[in-house]
């Protein structure tokens, strides 16, 4: 037998030899990889110092201005401290002499009394400072009422007239309908007077459904084709707000004769408070009659002032008509149709007893008294001379209406057939005088 024996010379190399016969495929990539590192910590540290060189002047910059904002502020602090120390060095030797302190006290009462002055002179108060003492608490009498009360009355009625201001709506309120007219207007309002009758709602529905009629209007254009569904709507809303019992959806729906679908009522009623952003409380004209009634001066029980007070809600549901009345405030309106109910029934403001023990009662004389009693023009704030405008608008529509007949071209409006009627004893036939700027 033949034994093989193992040359030495083929035998494979030791470790240590293994990078000089493998040295093609591990020692390049290695140095490969060693000189891309030695590159990029280079790159870094080059960055850096660039960086370095950059951030410096910034930061001395910012701490310069702060350093010489803390001076001025300590500038303006040590001026501070001097201007106390001053007042309090002047107050230590007034303290020693008594009549200065006097005269100066004195000198401060005087400047408070003449900014008052100035202030009472910028409102012009019509009232003479002499004649307040006269004017009566119309509340008194009512005073178990807690809305009533002379203090929160009065508290309730200015916030009223704050708020009238800030919902003003103004006459040009119909500038974004390029379809809707002012006659259009008038037409949906007539009848939307006669729906409010035939369901039995209160007035301040009414009231309040022409509110928010305009307010939408203001706010966004409406087709002629849907603009009953708009008047319906802003009636169905006054009505939820108002009324204890609110009919059915799908009578709002019958009164109209088919004109739209209970469907498109639901949208326009989501449509029209989302314009509105849900805001329905508004300020009517109504709540401000009901005091001024009060101030009036007649006994509540008497026929004179239910004829004073169904005369005067007839002359201010006429202003909802007309969209030019909307230049007006709710509480002048108001006033002026009280003024010239009492100018109709020939009241004047002499000295009388009524209910409320009022001196400057109202009763019946000639057309040369004076009809505007001082407790009106405190409560009403306003004077004859700042009403007059509007209550010769008043008179002239409401002569134009006795003179309408019962033609189809010229139709009488539902607020003169309503108060026509004897339960309110008949108010708008009567006679009213043609009132003008003397």
């Amino acid at each position: 037998m033949t034994t093989l024996k193992r040359n030495v010379n083929h035998s494979i190399p030791l470790l240590q030899n293994k990078r000089s016969v493998l040295g093609s495929l591990t020692n390049r990539p290695l140095n490969q990889i060693n000189t891309l590192k030695q590159k990029n910590v280079h790159q870094e540290i080059n960055n850096c110092k660039v960086l370095k060189k950059q951030k410096q002047p910034n930061l001395g910059t910012i701490q310069l201005k702060q350093s010489k904002e803390r001076i001025r502020k300590r500038g303006k602090i040590s001026q501070q401290t001097k201007t106390t120390k001053k007042r309090f060095r002047n107050n230590q030797k007034s303290k020693s002499n008594p009549k200065k302190e006097k005269k100066k006290f004195q000198q401060r009462k005087k400047s408070k009394k003449d900014q008052k002055v100035k202030k009472a002179k910028t409102k012009s108060h019509p009232i003479d400072p002499k004649e307040i003492s006269k004017i009566t608490d119309i509340h008194r009498p009512f005073s178990k009422l807690p809305e009533h009360v002379t203090e929160i009355a009065d508290e309730i009625t200015q916030n009223m007239r704050i708020k009238e201001k800030q919902d003003h709506i103004g006459e040009d309120f119909l500038q974004k309908q390029s379809q809707v007219n002012a006659n259009m207007r008038e037409i949906l309002v007539d009848w939307l007077c006669d729906v409010h009758i035939n369901f039995e709602f209160k007035t301040e529905t009414l009231y309040l459904t022409a509110k928010l009629l305009d307010k939408f209007l203001l706010l966004k254009p409406v087709p002629t084709n849907r603009l009953q569904l708009v008047g319906i709507t802003a009636l169905l809303i006054a009505s939820k707000y108002q009324e204890v019992n609110t009919p059915d959806i799908e009578e709002f729906v019958l009164v109209a004769n088919g004109a739209f679908t209970l469907k498109e009522l639901l949208k326009m009623e989501i449509l029209m408070l989302t314009v509105l952003r849900f805001r329905v409380t508004y300020v009517s004209p109504y709540f401000f009659l009901q005091i001024y009634l009060k101030a009036a001066g007649i006994e509540l029980i008497s026929e004179e002032f239910h004829k004073l007070k169904f005369l005067s809600n007839y002359f201010l549901e006429l202003t909802l008509l007309k969209s030019y009345f909307r230049k007006f405030c709710p509480s002048k309106l108001a006033a002026s149709s009280l003024y010239l109910a009492i100018k109709t029934l020939n009241l004047n403001s002499n000295s009388n007893f009524n209910s409320i023990g009022n001196k400057n009662a109202l009763h019946k004389s000639g057309q040369n008294s004076k009809c505007w009693s001082n407790t009106l023009t405190h409560y009403t704030k306003f004077h004859t001379e700042q009403i007059i405008d509007c209550v010769i608008l008043i008179s002239t529509l409401s002569n134009q209406l006795l003179n309408f007949g019962q033609s189809e071209e010229n139709q009488t409006p539902n607020i003169k057939k309503k108060y026509s009627d004897p339960d309110f004893y008949s108010v708008a036939m009567m006679k009213i005088p043609l009132i003008k700027k003397n």
